[in-house]
């Protein structure tokens, strides 16, 4: 009976990889590139909000994402409300499993630039990095998104690489839940002035 239960684990531990290997999120193009650079870059709508109004809003979450803690790098280093503009430094973990037996987790480093204007915000993450600690080393590997995550090195005959694939689909996501926190905040702002 264990048996059979570690072999469906296993069974569907290869079905959830295999279903994200399909993916077309994680797929071809998934990964923006400018000028050869790994660089995500989306402008959220707030069509009912001024420029101050959407700096104030994204300038207060900053200051709280982006906070400096212990085991991090992250901080503000930029702030400029007249210009609408905010530079950010990143740091986070990726964690890829986490279980009683195993915690395989990466830092990722990115830059992050937002910039404000009359009824939208623009949202940059660029230079993104990975240190990684493998099991086998006290030194974390060092790689870089154009290394790790670009369509060249990620995609071979239309699938993802095992050994980035799991650097790829959880940058994809970490990206989207970034941009999905800032329109939750937008959205929150415009319901606020909607409702004064």
């Amino acid at each position: 009976m264990k048996r059979f239960a570690f072999c469906m684990i296993c069974f569907l531990a290869a079905v959830m990889y295999s279903s994200a290997q399909q993916n077309p999120k994680y797929l071809a193009g998934a990964v923006p590139e400018k000028d050869g650079r790994v660089y995500f870059s989306k402008t959220l709508k707030a069509t009912q909000l001024s420029k101050d109004e959407i700096y104030k809003a994204v300038s207060d979450w900053c200051k709280l994402r982006f906070a400096e803690t212990d085991g991090f790098r992250r901080k503000v280093l930029t702030a400029d409300s007249i210009q609408g503009e905010l530079i950010a430094l990143g740091d986070d973990y990726l964690v890829f499993q986490n279980t009683v037996l195993s915690l395989d987790r990466a830092h990722l480093l990115y830059n992050f630039t937002l910039s404000c204007r009359d009824g939208a915000c623009e949202v940059n993450i660029f230079r993104l990095t990975y240190r990684y600690k493998v099991s086998t080393s006290d030194v974390p590997e060092r790689y870089t998104a154009e290394e790790m995550i670009n369509d060249a090195n990620a995609i071979k005959k239309g699938k993802l690489v095992r050994s980035s694939s799991k650097f790829r689909i959880k940058t994809v996501d970490y990206v989207e839940g970034l941009y999905a926190e800032i329109e939750d905040l937008l959205g929150k702002e415009t319901l606020k002035k909607v409702n004064k």
